[in-house]
């Protein structure tokens, strides 16, 4: 019963975020929009899915050696599979249980295929944090520029963070206490540590996949984020639409909305904002990146229908 309140919960925050965001556009700029060029949204639809195979090629190539009989293209479907599944299913971590079950089901490995898929996260939350990190303290120290008193929604990056270290607090908290959850984080804890454990002998991979996540977020932020921006009117740098998915990414990992979603666009709202990126401009470009994302991962459900059957 409390799942489902706390889920209700969450939807319904994700729900009024999303339309805080709709409502700082004005009516007349949604027919500008749809009357003007979508060829960046293309595009930025294109690198989405290319930012899929980047991910699937990133777990091929930590398995590589561990499970040679891994061949990319069932990586590859489970990745857009498991990215369908985290995009409509109500947790972020119910795409890597499916796809651990699917890869599982076809590989027959399913120890080495968890291990691989418990280093990628990490490494891929590792790289996200450590860019996010970086952008943030860039504009610390310009603090004229990146807390401007005329910009009223700059405070939510400041809130965001702050949000992180509360949850980082919570969370280290969590970890010496007996409660059920803190049972299961020391649980993923001891995963990591198995996994990171199991690549010790071929350090090499891990660096490379390093080198992938960060090729993934380098994607993310100049061939989806910033043809966005262009398409919505705007106009930010590559290294501050890079900044801005990272640390997007990373306030949308705060366990308030379901799947991130509203949160996370507000957090891209603010970004833009702050970078200089007008208001309505800035919750355009927010609500077509949601928008890119949600028909990027439909054709996944495509894989779905095989799943008890590969």
């Amino acid at each position: 019963m409390k799942k489902r309140i706390l889920l209700g919960l969450q939807i319904l925050l994700s729900a009024a975020l999303l339309g805080w965001v709709i409502s700082l556009v004005p009516a007349g700029s949604w027919q500008a929009l749809a009357a003007a060029s979508l060829q960046y949204v293309a595009v930025a639809l294109v690198f989405m899915v290319g930012n899929l195979a980047l991910s699937a090629f990133r777990l091929y190539r930590l398995l590589w050696e561990t499970l040679p009989e891994a061949k990319f293209s069932l990586i590859f479907k489970s990745t857009w599979l498991g990215y369908f599944c985290s995009s409509f299913l109500p947790s972020s971590v119910g795409g890597d249980i499916v796809k651990l079950a699917w890869l599982s089901q076809s590989l027959d490995n399913g120890p080495t295929i968890l291990a691989s898929m418990v280093v990628e996260r990490v490494l891929s939350l590792g790289v996200t944090l450590v860019i996010a990190f970086v952008f943030f303290v860039s504009f610390t120290f310009r603090l004229e520029y990146a807390f401007p008193t005329e910009q009223g929604m700059s405070w939510l990056l400041a809130s965001g963070v702050a949000g992180l270290v509360l949850c980082c607090a919570i969370g280290m908290w969590a970890v010496r206490s007996q409660h059920r959850y803190a049972t299961l984080l020391r649980a993923y804890v001891g995963q990591t540590r198995d996994a990171l454990r199991y690549w010790h002998q071929n350090p090499k991979h891990l660096l490379e996949a390093i080198f992938w996540s960060m090729a993934v977020l380098a994607v993310g932020g100049l061939g989806v984020l910033l043809p966005i921006v262009w398409t919505a009117g705007g106009d930010i740098s590559a290294l501050h639409a890079i900044g801005c998915i990272a640390v997007a990414s990373v306030i949308s990992l705060i366990p308030v909305a379901i799947n991130g979603i509203g949160i996370y666009e507000v957090g891209v709202v603010g970004l833009l904002t702050i970078l200089g990126v007008p208001e309505s401009n800035a919750a355009q470009a927010a609500i077509l990146l949601r928008l890119v994302m949600i028909i990027a991962a439909l054709p996944g459900a495509y894989w779905l229908r095989f799943s008890q059957h590969d």
